[in-house]
């Protein structure tokens, strides 16, 4: 009895049986509220019965009795079981009782949550089926074979005996140690895994569920009815994303590795009840698709993939080998393993095909062996007083992680390695209460500043931007500074980014934490300000508060906000006590810790430039460290030519960028000098100045990366100081692996980040920054180095836009080469639309047409019409590149000064090489030079354009207009000589009119200091004539009709005419043209009580929403009604009430209110309100005010007063309050 009991393991964890609890794994646990008495006639029974059931069900793993569990309802209740229990009278009951065999199990207590939990494990016996040797009444019969079916003990027939006998006797063999080699699962760790599974298996409920838990990257699933009762319904992992991907999916999610799984469903069949298998259609239907979805998977990783299949038959021939064969060419693809049903084991193995013959219990049996389910937190929660539950966990943890609650006690979050903080490791939530790490001056600025910002009351984004040196441990910094925060606000870190993924789940977040402002955390390295802004203008569109906390790598400093690597001041003392300390903590002699101290406390006597957080690490973990450059050379020893190449891709890729090798890049350089692994190939000393995981490899620190780089360059020469002009051969290596990689979503990271992204600078010009290139390619001693690089890069990678965008940015600056520069921007627009791109495009024209002012004026005034003709469909280019660039991304107004600059430099241009005799204002008034106007007129729109996006997108760019209006006054010179010109150019015939009219009007609104109210009486007739004869002349031109309201609204009389003009047709309309169409309909409807024109408004209303969905001031309050007054007046700017009151609730209450009913209330957010007499919905929020709520049913029906107000996404009902 003893040594049955020795034998048997204990295998329940706390883990598991939280697992087991969850999921309810009825065929291989059960659970029961008090302990059976074997005293007790019925309790003995039930005990008998429950072990043999659990004894011959078929399974891979023990099978649980749990004591002390009671579930019902989804909830389990617990009872403490008494921990001195005897399993003794249990086995004595079972031998007496079984026969001729015995099945084996034991019996003890686990602690569970602060409870005493009993557990019978039975476990995998091999001599079975068990039987009872005697009848107890009809609940137990003698020599009847019972097993586990779902939660119930049932009798089995004698097909199932020889089931279970079958994997009883399977069980005597170790043919799973034959399949889990093959999938090489006891180093799962190190691949992703691709299943591919068919129909033709029929398995058991606890294969599926083993199936389905595994680690898998991808699942293409070609079963029917998996989503209700097959693989797809036995899904639980509770760390991995999981995304069910259909063809009817348009878009298909990022991919990211160890965190998601897609789930293709592509059923063989649509019809139910039949085996048909038709091939060719699921071809059509599906291989398209498919193979995408894999090649998106596949790229998206780091690590090796192996596909297993486990599928036979027709269907399987034609798609499935299909399938891997497409995916066979990619440097990640590791192996094929087809599983296949067989009565007699057998494998056949090559290098990268394996086909296995088996039962599918030998495949189950392996997979059982290395289970790798991992559950999540009972609760994720953010702010410990307030508790806020984070709905979707998963989904959020593939791009982010929130700084839950006890976030330092969760393994999901903790990195498993061998490595210190101080030995370069990232340092951990649990290492930051309290703080291993030493503070450094900016830590404490930076909690300040965060602070401010924190406390505003807005809904718009903030941004706080910190530059730092490499190697300054700015991640320590950022994690520093959220662990002080997690408490406070909630906090989130950016691990991964996708332009809407992580827009939807920062939006989720903020709903769960009902709207409280998140800090955001970004601190990744090639994350460019692009995609910061990018982000902000997203989460402004959406209204979701959060402060964003960015580092961006800057070499050289000169920046607000820079940490640098440099330690000064208490800084040096604080580091130098945290490595003392280290130092006490290592397995070395007293004498040698003496050594290392004193080296420590001698560190601030030494040159500024090497007191840094790196040097202290070296000199309290490195014996007699001298200087950096000596102890690589050290380390490095007699380099060999395979070591030199591995080293010098490694140190390359990370003091370039900062970024982490993937292993399997590292891997092919390995095996392609015939080796197998890192260590292999490289001495101890060479490894020691890396750190290397199964994921990738990078040096120990930047200055490590630095040095190995130089020493690379310059080996063999006898003047180190010349090592870049071996840069470029060092980074034609690089290339040359990079592209083995090209389709890799990492491997092209890298590239962007080493040889694409521009360096950031302090300064602009024309909206471009100064620096051109990438700090590597800056890095090029020559100009022709850069240039052979760039073309290098454009020929390897063909389909990669930046490439081309990077030769054009030379051609443009450093050759002054426009064609060749336009030619080469084209060609990065040929593949993908880009707003920097659409910029440089409009630059590169620019300068061209003005070089060819300056060196062709002879030319000009020979023909000078022909030149104007030129410069007319020049300015039509420019001016599409411009206005392109901006549509791309809203935030570049730097591509409307570039124009202004352009359209300015034109005209000064012509008059400095073409007519140097007169002057620019003289121009203006000239009748030949009247396209002057034109360009005048266009800045004018530009400036327009800004102002309109300022009005919508929560920006300021006051400054910026205000410069270009001074620049414009200064053109034209004195404005009433100016007026006076326009004026006299009207009555010539070779002049465009409208332009002109545009100019005039622009000059007369200048006059009345920007106000049309106080415009001279006398002058409100020509105005209106000015505007209504650009409106005859350019009836389409719906710029014209926002004009005339802009001017009209500020009198009582044309709201007739407006009406009219609105009702004509325009082209292009835009949400200008809307909002006031909108207005002027609602005017005339109010006035009039005609519901005609009041729909016909609230469909201006309609497409307001419509186009102001991306836009962030979109809910603002801009217009309201007032009925007091007459025609257009009735609209009124909202700011005029502002300016009369201190607050926004005080200026809402001025304005007269407007009567109605609540016609309905869809949910708390939205309902709706008929203005009294005109039964027309407009819509409110019944919540807005919290101390009068109006509820669904209740207070549908009631009489309130409201403002009618008008934002940009339409109109609105505005201080809802009853009426008394």
């Amino acid at each position: 009895m003893d040594k049955w009991r020795d034998s048997m393991t204990r295998t329940l964890t706390e883990k598991r049986l939280t697992e087991l609890l969850k999921y309810s794994e009825a065929d291989i646990c059960d659970f029961k509220d008090r302990i059976y008495h074997i005293e007790d006639e019925g309790s003995k029974i039930s005990f008998l019965k429950d072990i043999l059931s659990m004894a011959n069900t078929i399974r891979y793993e023990s099978a649980y009795i749990i004591i002390g569990v009671r579930q019902k309802d989804g909830h389990n209740d617990f009872f403490d079981v008494d921990p001195n229990i005897d399993e003794n009278n249990f086995i004595s009951f079972i031998k007496g009782s079984v026969g001729p065999e015995y099945p084996e199990f034991t019996y003890y207590t686990l602690k569970y949550k602060k409870h005493n939990i009993g557990v019978f494990e039975i476990g995998i016996s091999k001599c079975g089926p068990f039987i009872s040797k005697k009848s107890y009444g009809d609940k137990v019969k003698a020599g009847l074979v019972y097993y586990r079916y779902g939660s119930v003990n049932s009798e089995a027939d004698e097909a199932k005996v020889q089931e279970i006998t079958r994997w009883m006797n399977a069980g005597k063999n170790d043919n799973f140690k034959l399949v889990s080699k093959q999938l090489e699962l006891e180093n799962q760790e190190k691949f992703n895994y691709i299943l591919l599974i068919g129909e033709d298996y029929q398995f058991s409920k606890q294969q599926l569920e083993l199936i389905s838990n595994m680690k898998w990257s991808m699942i293409v699933d070609f079963t029917r009815n998996t989503v209700d009762n097959g693989l797809y319904s036995f899904f639980h992992n509770e760390r991995i994303s999981r995304h069910p991907i259909t063809t009817e999916i348009t878009r298909i999610p990022k991919f990211y590795e160890g965190k998601t799984l897609f789930w293709y469903l592509a059923p063989n069949s649509d019809k139910p009840g039949t085996n048909n298998i038709d091939t060719r259609a699921w071809g059509k239907n599906y291989f398209s698709n498919v193979n995408s979805c894999i090649s998106q998977v596949v790229s998206s990783l780091e690590k090796k993939v192996i596909f297993v299949s486990m599928y036979t038959g027709e269907c399987k021939n034609a798609s499935v080998d299909n399938l891997v064969l497409a995916n066979s060419q990619t440097p990640l693809f590791h192996k094929h393993v087809d599983i296949s049903r067989g009565q007699e084991f057998n494998i056949n193995d090559e290098t990268e095909y394996v086909e296995i013959q088996c039962l599918c219990d030998d495949v189950c049996e392996a997979f059982a062996h290395n289970r790798n389910v991992s559950l999540g937190e009972d609760d994720y929660c953010l702010l410990q007083n307030e508790q806020f539950s984070v709905n979707s966990p998963t989904w959020i943890h593939e791009e982010m992680e929130p700084l839950y609650v006890n976030i330092e006690k969760m393994d999901e979050f903790h990195l498993d390695t061998k490595l210190s903080y101080f030995q370069g490791r990232e340092i951990q939530w649990n290492e930051l209460n309290p703080c291993i790490a030493a503070d450094r001056k900016k830590y404490k600025e930076l909690i300040d500043r965060v602070s401010d910002t924190l406390k505003r009351n807005s809904s718009h984004s903030d941004l706080i931007k910190i530059d730092y040196e490499a190697g300054a441990g700015v991640t320590t910094v950022m994690r520093m500074l959220a662990w002080f925060f997690h408490d406070s606000v909630p906090v989130v870190i950016l691990k991964q980014y996708s332009k809407e993924g992580t827009r939807e789940r920062l939006r989720s977040l903020s709903n769960d934490v009902k709207r409280h402002r998140i800090l955001l955390v970004i601190d990744i390295h090639d994350f460019d300000i692009q995609l910061v802004n990018e982000l902000m203008r997203n989460l402004d569109v959406d209204n979701t508060p959060v402060t964003i906390l960015f580092s961006r790598r800057h070499m050289g400093g000169g920046v607000d906000n820079y940490l640098e690597e440099q330690l000064k001041g208490n800084e040096i003392s604080a580091f130098e006590s945290i490595y003392i300390k280290q130092i006490d903590n290592l397995n070395i002699s007293e004498k040698e810790k003496e050594n290392r101290k004193a080296t420590i406390n001698n560190i601030q006597n030494a040159n500024s430039n090497i007191i840094t957080p790196f040097v202290y690490a070296l000199c309290t973990f490195e014996d007699s460290f001298i200087k950096l450059s000596d102890y690589v050379r050290d380390h490095l020893g007699n380099i060999t030519d395979s070591q030199k190449k591995i080293v010098t891709f490694i140190s390359s890729i990370h003091y370039y960028t900062g970024m982490e090798v993937p292993m399997v890049m590292v891997q092919k350089i390995i095996t392609k000098e015939k080796e197998t692994t890192l260590e292999r190939i490289l001495s101890k000393k060479q490894c020691s100045l890396l750190i290397i995981s199964d994921e990738g490899v990078r040096t120990l620190h930047h200055s490590v990366s630095g040095e190995l780089l130089k020493q690379m360059c310059s080996y063999g020469m006898n003047n180190e100081k010349a090592w870049k002009n071996k840069l470029a051969a060092t980074f034609m290596l690089v290339i040359d692996e990079l592209e083995l990689f090209k389709n890799n979503e990492k491997a092209m990271r890298i590239l962007k980040a080493l040889f694409l992204n521009q360096q950031p600078s302090n300064d602009s010009i024309d909206g471009v920054e100064q620096k051109h290139f990438s700090y590597a390619v800056e890095d090029l001693p020559t100009d022709i180095a850069k240039k052979n690089i760039l073309t290098v890069l454009c020929n390897k990678f063909e389909k990669n836009p930046y490439v081309y965008s990077n030769l054009a940015r030379y051609y443009y600056y450093i050759e002054e080469d426009e064609d060749s520069a336009l030619e080469y921007i084209q060609k990065a627009l040929d593949i993908t639309e880009d707003y920097t791109f659409y910029h440089l495009k409009g630059i590169a024209l620019a300068k061209k047409m003005r070089n060819y002012i300056k060196e062709n004026a002879s030319e000009i005034n020979e023909d000078y019409q022909a030149f104007v003709r030129k410069i007319h469909d020049v300015l039509e280019e420019v001016e599409v590149a411009y206005d392109k660039s901006v549509e791309l991304n809203v935030g570049n107004i730097a591509a409307f000064t570039s124009k202004m600059n352009y359209l300015f430099s034109i005209i000064r241009d012509v008059q400095r090489y073409i007519c140097p005799n007169i002057t620019v204002a003289q121009m203006i008034k000239s009748e030949k030079y009247s396209w002057c106007n034109d360009y005048i007129a266009k800045v004018h729109e530009t400036i327009e354009n800004i102002q309109t996006i300022d009005l919508y997108m929560n920006m300021n760019h006051e400054e910026i207009i205000l410069n270009y209006e001074n620049q414009l006054l200064s053109l034209e010179g004195n404005l009433s000589e100016a007026i006076n010109g326009w004026n006299n150019l009207l009555t010539k015939e070779d002049v465009y009119y409208p332009t002109i009219r545009r100019n005039l009007l622009h000059g007369y609104y200048q006059q009345s200091n920007k106000d049309w109210t106080a415009l001279e009486t006398s002058k409100h007739e020509y105005v209106r004539k000015l505007i209504m004869d650009n409106i005859q002349e350019q009836p389409d031109n719906a710029s014209n009709i926002v004009q005339w309201f802009d001017f009209v609204r500020n009198f009582e009389n044309d709201l007739n005419k407006t009406i009219d003009y609105f009702q004509q047709y325009v082209d292009r309309p835009d949400i200008e043209y809307y909002y006031r169409a909108m207005l002027a309909f609602f005017a005339y409807g109010m006035e009039n009580g005609d519901k005609t024109y009041i729909r016909r408004g609230i469909e201006f209303s309609n497409k307001c929403e419509e186009l102001a969905r991306e836009k962030p001031n979109r809910r603002v309050l801009l217009d309201v009604y007032n009925s007091k007054e007459k025609n257009l007046k009735k609209i009124e700017k909202f700011k005029k009430y502002l300016s009369k009151s201190s607050d926004y609730n005080s200026a809402l209450a001025l304005v007269p209110k407007v009567k109605g009913r609540i016609a309905s209330i869809d949910k708390p957010e939205v309902g709706w309100i008929n203005i009294e007499g005109l039964d027309i919905k407009i819509k409110f929020n019944p919540s807005y005010n919290l101390e009068r709520i109006y509820r669904q049913t209740k207070d549908e029906g009631a009489r309130v007063e409201f403002v009618l107000g008008f934002r940009a996404e339409g109109v609105y009902a505005f201080s809802v309050s009853d009426v008394e």
